[in-house]
């Protein structure tokens, strides 16, 4: 192999190290920031809409206290026209998240269901007087209703959880998408000193060898005795040198016979 291609191999290889090991930190990088991105979106979202919830299930049981007095009919949400809680959980089943997400929401589902089911029976209870009214508030109702609240919070929780767990995930793959970078540059600081080890040994030490063998001779008329075991240019011009270190000999004896 010529020296060129030689010393041109050496950098294509160095060149091919660090750019596949920067393609592969840029992949990883941009996938981790797309699934990470994703899953903190859909966290922000549930807990956005596990607040949203929490309003609409005090907003319903306030609407029926003031509806508490005498002579007042119940205040009752009609569920098919204002579907603002159901379709919050429609929302939160949509987005993407653990099994303990959809686990809390069916749990906040069935809940809610219960709580719905009592409250039909505030038509009928709110013909009754203001006593029987918040005895049946408040030993029916308010415990299912204060289980619901509870079953959001959890579901809320279980949402800050997981956005915490994500923010860390992310944290943990960024330094993790930079570790190509590292080990390119690294592998590049080593192929450098092994290019820079070929390329003494191949190409700095014979040319050493040959300029003192050069010197030798044309000094203090020594042989030119420099081997280079190789198959380049650099061989290739030690033998056209001890060519013409043997015709300058051949040269120089005939000038001395002669004169």
């Amino acid at each position: 192999m010529g020296l060129r291609k030689k010393i041109f191999l050496g950098c294509i290889v160095i060149a091919s190290v660090l750019l596949l090991s920067s393609v592969m930190a840029m992949y990883e990088l941009v996938v981790m920031r797309q699934n990470v991105t994703k899953l903190i979106s859909a966290n922000i979202s549930s807990l956005n809409i596990s607040n949203n919830l929490i309003e609409i299930t005090d907003e319903y049981n306030f609407q029926l206290l003031r509806s508490m007095g005498d002579n007042i009919p119940a205040d009752i949400p009609n569920i098919e026209e204002d579907s603002r809680f159901l379709d919050c959980l429609k929302d939160l089943l949509g987005n993407y998240s653990p099994i303990d997400d959809k686990v809390a929401v069916d749990s906040v589902r069935y809940a809610f269901a219960a709580y719905m089911h009592i409250l039909d029976d505030a038509t009928y209870v709110w013909v009754d007087n203001s006593s029987n009214k918040r005895k049946w508030y408040f030993e029916k109702l308010y415990p299912v209703y204060m289980k619901l609240r509870e079953y959001i919070q959890d579901l809320n929780q279980v949402s800050q959880d997981a956005l915490v767990k994500n923010y860390e995930e992310l944290s943990n793959s960024f330094y993790r998408s930079i570790m190509p970078g590292v080990v390119a540059v690294c592998v590049g600081i080593i192929m450098v000193f092994l290019f820079y080890y070929f390329t003494n040994h191949y190409f700095i030490s014979p040319m050493l060898s040959v300029i003192k063998g050069i010197q030798g001779f044309v000094l203090y008329r020594k042989s030119y005795t420099v081997e280079i075991n190789s198959d380049d240019e650099l061989k290739d011009l030690n033998d056209s040198i001890k060519q013409l270190v043997d015709a300058n000999k051949k040269l120089l004896k005939q000038t001395k016979y002669e004169s």
